[in-house]
């Protein structure tokens, strides 16, 4: 079930389908290039903004290095053959990432986050020593869920 859910969001982080609105950092960039409202709204001078747009489409882009490639590549056919469109696979034919491999992609999805929240709306997501603001929020999330879960005897520890 975890990786259902991490799969098709992580996945969708990345994705670029003009077809739809998937809410992923390309289809973010895709917004603030072709809304001539955006500087004004965000109060930003167009030319920073369009600085900002290509270093962030430039980093989407390059720092990805192989093995980002190959786990987002098997998170989408997970996605695609298994989850999406059920086709008669067998689970020991779907080539599923690490989970190594799933938080370096996680991790670049924050880095490129926090970025954007901070030069186009203030907000501070990642301080200083590396650390995302959020994280904690989550991990007491799922901790309790995982209480739950545990004291419900649907999972055992």
């Amino acid at each position: 079930m975890c990786i259902k859910d991490v799969g098709t969001s992580l996945a969708a982080v990345f994705e670029h389908n003009k077809r739809h609105n998937l809410r992923s950092i390309p289809w973010v960039l895709d917004c603030i290039e072709n809304n001539p409202e955006v500087p004004k709204a965000l109060e930003i001078k167009k030319d920073n903004l369009n600085a900002l747009t290509k270093n962030w489409r430039h980093r989407l882009t390059h720092a990805f290095d192989a093995s980002h490639k190959e786990a987002l590549r098997k998170l989408r056919m997970f996605r695609n053959k298994r989850l999406a469109h059920d086709e008669l696979i067998l689970d020991e034919d779907i080539d599923l990432p690490t989970w190594e491999e799933i938080d370096d992609l996680l991790k670049l999805a924050k880095e490129l986050h926090a970025e954007m929240g901070l030069e186009l709306v203030r907000i501070i997501y990642q301080v200083d020593d590396g650390s995302f603001t959020l994280s904690d929020d989550a991990t007491r999330a799922s901790r309790a869920l995982e209480q739950l879960l545990n004291n419900s005897g649907v999972i055992k520890n």
